[in-house]
């Protein structure tokens, strides 16, 4: 079981680098065989920070700044190129805060080909009314879903593929990332009959990550 770890981001450098030291705090690096980055901010002074800073990363960049929809294609790209089995997905500002089940999430997967990733509920936006009066994403998620079902840990369901951080089958990343971003990949994957999960069930307490970036780009909106 081969397992990568992508990293997408458009050169907020001070989130990525917290972003990158809580991965090495929370995962277990060791089981990682690659080691992967976007970058899409076009900035050459970016560009040799994060070579200087990683250089034991994959890293590719764009020169110019290309939006989220190119990133996520370059880093499904990465993931299909090294052979792996899975990915780890983080964007530069989603800061892990706990350990993810990575083994039982695999085994999970491994188990039910249909779910196109496993997501780590992150804490909720305040400034998304449907994540504040829920207090809780995956609860948010379920209103939205015609289609639900909880397992013994975890939770199945169709309202969206989401960029939040997941463990992606690198059989999904094969497929390509849709032009319209998180809105396209779901309906492509519903088409497809595929389905998506999240550890844990809704209003569950437990939470793996913290967003720690601002409003995103012109190019980098979902």
């Amino acid at each position: 079981m081969t397992l990568a770890l992508c990293v997408i981001g458009n050169g907020r450098l001070d989130y990525l680098h917290q972003t990158i030291r809580a991965a090495e705090t929370y995962l277990p690096l060791h089981e990682f065989a690659h080691f992967l980055m976007v970058d899409d901010s076009g900035n050459p002074e970016v560009h040799l920070e994060l070579d200087r800073c990683y250089p034991e990363w994959r890293i590719e960049h764009h020169s110019e700044n290309r939006g989220m929809a190119a990133a996520v294609q370059t880093g499904f790209d990465l993931v299909t190129e090294s052979d792996s089995d899975f990915v780890f997905w983080l964007e530069e500002d989603m800061l892990l805060t706990a350990t993810p089940p990575l083994a039982a999430s695999i085994e999970t997967l491994d188990q039910h080909t249909h779910i196109s990733q496993m997501c780590y509920r992150r804490r909720p936006l305040n400034i998304n009314p449907d994540e504040t009066r829920h207090g809780c994403v995956l609860a948010t998620l379920c209103e939205q879903s015609a289609n639900i079902t909880q397992h013994d840990t975890w939770t199945e369901y169709d309202a969206l593929f989401s960029l939040n951080p997941s463990l992606i089958p690198a059989d999904i990343c094969q497929l390509g990332w849709d032009p319209d971003n998180e809105a396209g990949m779901t309906r492509k994957l519903l088409a497809g009959g595929y389905m998506f999960g999240s550890w844990g069930h809704p209003n569950d307490q437990q939470t793996w990550v913290a967003h720690i970036g601002d409003q995103r780009g012109a190019k980098w909106q979902l």
